[in-house]
């Protein structure tokens, strides 16, 4: 008898164990960190540089600046640079997306390159690892599958609209610019199902929380979709003057996200009714991640932290960064950058505490500089539309990095972004008929490289 009673007790606390380990198994939503980490270390890039960074010692271990893939002229290697549009970790291998569009695989622990694989197109959604193969969506309105052993592609997938974030479950989920969400077999890439029209763009990384998606627009709406069959199940209130995505996190049946009039309201997916919501003085968050049941949010450069299931929240911590990124929780410890540094914050002691300053790693000469409006004036009055992308209803956008001397002359260039093989040639073609002037910087005559967007857009086209 005793024993039966120690084997039920045993099994009640397995069960109790079991469960709250399966509550916490999901993803919990939030926006993308802009950096990763991996036993002891952070990742993170610019716009020309990976770089590894050891926490415990506050130091650099290795950095890794992908070359271009052509020659450039004579005494211009200080802007041998492809940049960096994205990466992802899988094992001890690290893949990198880059600006000339090319994938190269690097080492995560010394940062030797081991392969590369042209892939002619920008990764432009967070890369996606699951079973052995990478999700992402790139220019050219395109969703692609690769295979990391293959080292190749596995399937292609084309819309007609840009790509929007993506994420991987059972089938690959991803938003678009003509305000749907989609799925495609994981397998295939075939087609699965569409939603219909959203009333505004979907903005937000999807969650994907028992069998449902949840997403934000940019009108602060947020849709619960059902991923058997796209169907919308509710959507929140939101407003045609909103502006800023939300970000939904998910916390036991409750989604908390931003709202029009309040900071964050949290809101029971169960009974489709308001909990309560979280004033955090007033202050709109600008990025939210969750952790069991507390919330991290950050607003006017402070941290705010508070429990989903009361709604109670401490003092706000002032980290005293300028534009800070998404968090991450490591432990107790949250890590937070920006675009030059890396920061830890101590709650305790409730203090910011610098990492490690990569902003004077970057070489002045790795930058890049927008063109400016004058120029893009000379270069607008040079474009002509493509006759097959406007008689097919083809838009888009094109960038193209140009290496410009201090006399305003374009010595070398190469597209960086490409939403149609049609406006892209016809993008090029105008760079080569404009004869640019000499472009200023810090009053300065400036030579290096240029970016340059070209957007093509119709305006009253008669159907």
């Amino acid at each position: 008898m005793i024993k039966s009673q120690s084997l039920f007790i045993f099994l009640i606390l397995i069960f109790i164990l079991l469960s709250a380990v399966h509550s916490l198994s999901y993803d919990q939503g939030g926006a993308y960190p802009d950096f990763e980490s991996d036993k002891g270390f952070a990742y993170l890039h610019d716009e020309s540089t990976l770089y590894c960074i050891d926490i415990s010692n506050r130091s650099l271990k290795w950095e890794y600046k992908p070359k271009l893939h052509f020659n450039l002229p004579e005494n211009s290697n200080e802007f041998n640079f492809s940049g960096i549009s994205d990466f992802v970790m899988f094992g001890d291998k690290i893949l990198i997306g880059t600006l000339e569009g090319y994938l190269i695989c690097i080492n995560s622990v010394d940062g030797n390159p081991e392969w590369e694989y042209f892939l002619n197109h920008r990764i432009i959604t967070k890369p996606i690892y699951k079973d052995k193969k990478i999700y992402f969506g790139t220019d050219g309105f395109k969703v692609c599958a690769f295979d990391t052993e293959k080292k190749d592609t596995t399937w292609t997938y084309h819309i007609n609209n840009a790509i929007e974030n993506l994420i991987v479950e059972d089938k690959v989920y991803f938003c678009a610019g003509d305000k749907r969400m989609w799925a495609l077999n994981i397998d295939n890439g075939n087609y699965v199902w569409m939603t219909l029209n959203f009333v505004a763009l979907p903005k937000t990384r999807p969650v994907f929380y028992k069998d449902n998606i949840y997403l934000g627009t940019t009108y602060g709406t947020v849709y619960n979709v059902k991923s058997e069959n796209g169907g919308v199940y509710w959507r929140s209130e939101g407003s045609e003057n909103y502006g800023q995505p939300c970000y939904p996190v998910i916390i036991d049946n409750h989604i908390i996200y931003k709202h029009i009039k309040e900071a964050l309201v949290s809101f029971d997916i169960k009974k489709l009714e308001g909990k309560f919501r979280f004033d955090g003085d007033n202050i709109l968050p600008e990025t939210v991640i969750a952790r069991d049941s507390t919330l991290y949010y950050l607003g006017d450069s402070k941290l705010y932290i508070a429990n989903a299931v009361t709604g109670m929240y401490r003092q706000p911590i002032d980290l005293s960064i300028f534009n800070p990124g998404t968090p991450i929780l490591i432990g107790q410890t949250l890590f937070v950058r920006n675009e030059t540094s890396l920061y830890k914050v101590n709650f305790n002691r409730e203090e910011t505490d610098l990492i490690f300053d990569f902003g004077k790693e970057s070489e002045q000469e790795s930058k890049i500089v927008k063109m400016n409006i004058d120029n893009l004036k000379l270069l607008v009055a040079n474009v002509t539309y493509p006759k097959y992308a406007y008689d097919n209803d083809i838009q888009g956008m094109v960038k193209f990095r140009c290496l410009m001397d201090s006399k305003g002359n374009i010595i070398t260039k190469f597209c960086e972004y490409n939403d149609s093989d049609y406006l892209m040639i016809a993008a090029k073609e105008a760079i080569e008929r404009t004869k640019f002037k000499p472009l200023l910087v810090n009053d300065a005559p400036y030579s290096g490289w240029v970016t340059i967007p070209i957007p093509f857009r119709f305006v009253n086209k008669e159907k």
